[in-house]
């Protein structure tokens, strides 16, 4: 079974919700799945289609046990390969087959798959806007967001999962759907890219766990300059890689923020890291003192949380 080492809390996970599934069900239920992934040249010609094609890929791996990774042109072979070593580096168990037993398909690109008799949700991004459709290939836009391309994987993950298990989910998934990630209008038109200045000065995420790896993944492709502070104070474990899209199989044991910062090796982000509290955090930059101009994204826990609010008001 390639099922990936860390699936049982996956799988734990999906018993809450999938209806008459026990954890061991639900193995049994993957061990039987193959995702589909098809792509061609112009589904890797933008930067916004590589992207949504990494974070697909990304996501798939740490659920399912078989992908096909399909590619049309020479370009598209070529990141094929890319895309086969980051799903092996998050699941080493992973096996990789044809198209013709995938059970479901995640298409990116201008090639129509009717013809491959297996459902498909074709995705696309422009901006910040992600497309996702049953019905023919989506748009790619030319631009450096990578927001719309992150939210665009998210979404077609999702919409195989619903088809994949609509027994059991109840329900059918929408035909099309466009979402921006500027102001979550859906089905508008797109709210253009981010500012080419964007710059961070005295920034900090208060949380490495999955919102903040999410939020990671994104700002490391965003052309963003500056400073910024990441503080978690755990280490990644086991548990943590079927949600964590900045671990592989070799961050368990590793710092939370350590495994953040080498994600933004050779972008114009310094990046900082504190591997305490966020209560240690701020002790250790104002001692004492009434204020800082950091703002906390996010935080951890409700302890991290209650430790944020504790000293927002000292």
């Amino acid at each position: 079974m390639a099922l990936a080492p860390f699936f049982n809390k996956a799988s734990l996970a999906a018993a809450q919700f999938l209806r008459g599934v026990t954890p061991d069900g639900v193995k049994e239920l993957f061990s039987e799945m193959t995702v589909g992934i098809g792509f061609d040249d112009a589904g890797v010609g933008t930067q916004e289609g590589r992207w949504l094609l990494e974070m697909t890929v990304n996501l798939c791996a740490r659920l399912y046990p078989k992908l096909a990774l399909t590619p049309f042109g020479e370009d598209a072979a070529s990141f094929a390969q890319d895309m086969e070593a980051l799903a092996r580096g998050i699941n080493p168990l992973i096996e990789f087959v044809s198209v013709e037993a995938a059970n479901a398909l995640i298409a990116v690109g201008s090639r129509d798959w009717s013809y491959a008799n297996v459902p498909c949700v074709y995705a696309g991004a422009s901006g910040w806007r992600a497309f996702v459709s049953h019905r023919s290939p989506r748009p790619l836009g030319v631009g450096t967001n990578p927001f719309g391309a992150g939210a665009a994987a998210c979404l077609a993950a999702a919409q195989v999962f619903r088809t994949l298990f609509a027994v059991q989910i109840g329900g059918t998934p929408e035909e099309e759907v466009s979402l921006s990630l500027l102001d979550y209008s859906v089905n508008q038109d797109d709210m253009g890219g981010l500012a080419s200045n964007s710059h961070f000065e005295g920034v900090t995420l208060v949380g490495a766990g999955a919102i903040g790896n999410a939020f990671l993944w994104t700002l490391a492709r965003s052309g963003a300059t500056g400073k910024f502070t990441v503080v978690d104070p755990e280490l990644v474990d086991d548990a943590n890689l079927q949600r964590y899209v900045l671990t592989d199989v070799h961050s368990p044991g590793r710092s939370k923020v350590e495994v953040t910062r080498e994600r933004f090796a050779g972008t114009g982000l310094d990046v900082t890291t504190f591997a305490g509290s966020w209560a240690e955090f701020v002790d250790s930059q104002v001692s004492g003192t009434a204020g800082m101009s950091c703002l906390p994204l996010s935080a951890a826990s409700h302890g991290e949380k209650r430790g944020s609010d504790h000293h927002r008001g000292s």
